[in-house]
């Protein structure tokens, strides 16, 4: 407690408070703040003590904030306390007694007492009618309506967050603020939107207060913050008074609806920029650095520029990452290395949000055809760059491995050595004898390729985990003989795991329905061109969030 005493008396020693109120204002200072201490009842189990203090010449005022159960200090009919314990008794005629004025409101969240301290002269309200006057909309009244203006504003304080104003509520009064900044804000159903900082002096909410309109928008304390309060009766009859002031009320919404119309232009040039890819930086500098009759715009301004530099800067590296992707895409095979054993096709139909997948087809040697297909975790630059890794340790693992389970050992403790990000990749790496019908294969945590049998479409067995997580690992390589006629589908999870209107997943069955059905009376190029636009049709209107690869080899 007496910390926050010395706090207090150093803000009223501040304004050279007299001797005397300083005697006073400690008194009730700690008479207040002990009575909340020692005998206030919490509402949810916690006492929530927050105090400000507002000081100026000859006049000192304290709000005490409380989350215990409501006490009317101010009521005169309460000298005991209602409940058990001792609350009031002298302290309370003591507070009565020293301060100039007490003020005292519960709400549902807290209550408030505002204890007021002032000298002989600021009692008697010397400057509130020249702190009146300095607000342009009450530059031209008389002394003696300023002087009745004064008498009818009512002093109120509002701690930081508290709200002023509040948004769709009928508008009786406006706020002259006296000290203190407060932000405008659109109470939205997805929270404050920041549109305004206003500090004072400045005279807030008239308009809806003189036309009787809704609040259009809300008004929360960025910091501590003192008003005068002027209900709507006194505004009209200080209008009566002072025409002028009607028609600065009128200059000032036509200035605010100018405001708005040239945030709303330059708020959908940037839109539409992003939109249509026609960033430059003449824009972004707008954007950035508003004129300033934009400036109360500024953060959202500059909010739409950050978004407008990231989502530029993010397109580059999308466009890096397609070009890396399709520059590791595999050649066609010339017909004679084939020499019609087989009819082999790949496709990939990468995503918006470049992904990871990459696929190959290539020969080994004079008989055995290579199948890889593999999905990289993670999207975007980090995932093409580690594709573009793998796919390097494959092929360089290919060139002098004795054995599909050595060559794939070897790619593996390559991506194990600088995996700092611990990046992975499943992967499936088959060896296709074209001259013995032999599958060799080893399925690093991939989806199964589908084998396309004369008696159905069966998953082909076998898994490890991913490449690029366990160094040295033992990789187990297992075989599968196949018949003439028969062959190997290929694909990664953006067939079976593409998301229609709906929500609903495409699915393994939904695959293996499409194969049966078309495998058998298909090239190799069209039976993956099928799966593709069977899959393309069934997200319709859906944005692709995956890249969709497949590859199917058909032996003769």
């Amino acid at each position: 407690m007496r910390p926050a005493a010395v706090w207090v008396e150093a803000q009223a020693a501040a304004v050279a408070l007299p001797d005397d109120l300083m005697h006073d204002l400690q008194v009730c200072l700690e008479e207040a703040l002990a009575n909340l201490i020692m005998h206030g009842r919490a509402r949810d189990g916690e006492k929530d003590i927050r105090i400000a203090v507002r000081a100026a010449p000859g006049e000192v005022e304290i709000v005490v904030r409380d989350a215990c159960e409501p006490f009317d200090v101010t009521d005169a009919g309460v000298a005991q306390p209602q409940t058990e314990g001792r609350i009031g008794g002298q302290g309370l005629r003591l507070l009565r007694a020293f301060a100039t004025a007490l003020a005292y409101r519960s709400e549902p969240a807290f209550n408030e007492l505002r204890m007021t301290f002032r000298s002989g002269a600021a009692a008697a309200g010397a400057g509130l009618s020249d702190l009146i006057r300095g607000v342009p909309a009450f530059s031209g009244l008389s002394s003696a309506a300023l002087q009745k203006l004064a008498e009818a504003a009512e002093h109120c304080t509002y701690l930081p967050s508290d709200i002023l104003l509040a948004e769709g509520v009928p508008s009786t009064f406006a706020l002259l603020l006296v000290r203190g900044e407060v932000a405008v804000v659109n109470q939205s159903a997805r929270g404050d939107v920041p549109l305004a900082r206003i500090t004072a002096p400045a005279l807030i909410g008239e308009i809806g207060a003189l036309a009787g309109l809704r609040r259009t928008a809300g008004v929360r304390a960025v910091t501590v913050v003192e008003a005068l309060r002027i209900d709507r009766d006194a505004l009209l009859v200080a209008g009566r008074d002072a025409p002028d002031m009607l028609v600065s009320v009128i200059g000032q919404l036509g200035q605010q609806i100018h405001n708005i119309n040239g945030a709303i232009g330059l708020y959908a040039a940037g839109l539409g920029a992003l939109e249509n890819d026609a960033l430059n930086s003449a824009l972004l500098g707008d954007l950035n650095n508003p004129t300033p009759e934009l400036a109360n715009f500024a953060d959202a301004f500059r909010g739409l520029a950050r978004r407008v530099t990231l989502e530029r800067r993010t397109r580059g590296e999308m466009a890096s990452a397609a070009l890396i992707q399709a520059a590791l895409l595999p050649k066609p095979i010339p017909a004679a290395a084939l020499a019609g054993r087989c009819d082999v096709h790949g496709a990939m139909k990468p995503a918006r949000q470049v992904g990871g997948d990459l696929f190959d087809i290539a020969m080994l040697d004079d008989r055995r055809l290579a199948l890889v297909v593999g999905d990289i975790c993670g999207k975007g630059v980090p995932a093409a760059l580690f594709m573009s890794a793998t796919a390097t340790a494959l092929r360089i693992a290919a060139r002098g491995a004795q054995n599909l389970s050595e060559l794939v050992g070897q790619a593996n403790d390559a991506l194990c050595s600088n995996n700092d990000m611990a990046m992975f990749t499943t992967l499936f790496y088959g060896a296709l004898d074209l001259d013995t019908r032999r599958l060799e294969y080893v399925n690093c945590g991939h989806n199964p390729p589908l084998l396309l049998r004369h008696d159905g479409v069966v998953e082909l067995p076998g898994a490890a985990p991913p490449l690029g997580l366990f160094a040295n690992h033992s990789w187990t390589s297992h075989t599968i003989d196949l018949e003439p006629g028969e062959g190997v589908f290929l694909f990664t999870d953006g067939v079976t795991e593409c998301i229609d209107a709906a929500g609903e997943e495409f699915t393994d069955s939904r695959l293996v329905e499409i194969l049966t059905r078309s495998w058998r009376t298909n090239s190799a190029d069209a039976l993956v061109a099928t799966v593709v636009a069977e899959v393309e049709a069934f997200a319709t209107g859906q944005e692709q969030f995956d890249d969709v690869t497949c590859v199917a080899a058909l032996l003769r």
